[in-house]
């Protein structure tokens, strides 16, 4: 079900051991039913608030394949892909639509870069952004594409967003739901943890990224807890698996 606000969701297990992970979602049309649903099941939850939801870590590891793009995509250029709650493709829509209103389900991904002092890398979020705008985060947020795999993808946001050539492997994934309160647009997110390494240079694309910072996880950890308003609120929930799985 789509994440209600404050509302713990159970772990989803699949009986066959599925490797949902490795579907492909190349050719799907826009599917406008799986948009109505989660939002016909989410629109008594569209409403400001504080909590976000944390699903157990998902037993599932998504699989590889190749693609590659550019900068200078516009949001309203993309298509997100939608989930079921197992995380399995639904169908595909575009990026801000999934965002507005209730929000529709889909899949999402959240990099941890550290260095070989055992620092994460952070971004905070350029002030043009759609949403959660000048808020700190991890490496590298975003969402892979119609028939792209999400370690690719992360890949591929990794080099736009931030001229780093990285590969990052998954560790985990959580369910969650998150509003912001200054544009009105609402995540709701199967999102996947990545964790790679980087030591070297730093490109920042200046319509993504306003700046970056090398920081230890425990004083990160501690300064979420005293200025939680200066991160995005699922920064906290994807260190929840990290931590688990590191």
């Amino acid at each position: 079900m789509t994440p209600r606000d404050g509302e713990h969701i159970p772990h989803h297990e699949d009986a066959q051991g599925h490797q949902h992970g490795e579907e492909q979602t190349a050719g799907l049309a826009i599917d406008t039913r799986a948009e109505h649903q989660f939002q016909r099941k989410g629109a008594e939850y569209a409403q400001p608030h504080e909590d976000e939801v944390l699903v157990p870590v998902h037993d599932w590891i998504v699989g590889e394949t190749i693609g590659s793009t550019t900068r200078g995509r516009r949001p309203e250029d993309e298509l997100v892909v939608t989930v079921d709650e197992a995380g399995r493709p639904a169908g595909t829509m575009p990026k801000l639509a999934a965002h507005e209103g209730a929000g529709v389900l889909h899949r999402a991904f959240s990099v941890f870069l550290f260095d070989d002092d055992g620092r994460v890398l952070l971004q905070r979020r350029a002030d043009d952004k759609h949403h959660f705008r000048g808020r700190w985060s991890n490496t590298c947020c975003s969402h892979p594409l119609p028939g792209e795999s999400v370690t690719e993808a992360a890949s591929r946001r990794l080099s736009e967003e931030l001229g780093i050539e990285a590969e990052a492997r998954e560790v985990g994934s959580f369910t969650y739901r998150a509003q912001d309160p200054d544009s009105g647009l609402v995540e709701v997110e199967f999102d996947h943890v990545l964790v790679g390494r980087h030591q070297g240079e730093i490109a920042p694309d200046p319509a993504e990224v306003g700046a970056v910072r090398w920081m230890d996880v425990d004083e990160l950890r501690r300064t979420i807890a005293t200025d939680p308003d200066a991160f995005t609120p699922w920064l906290p929930l994807a260190l929840d698996v990290l931590d688990a799985n590191r």
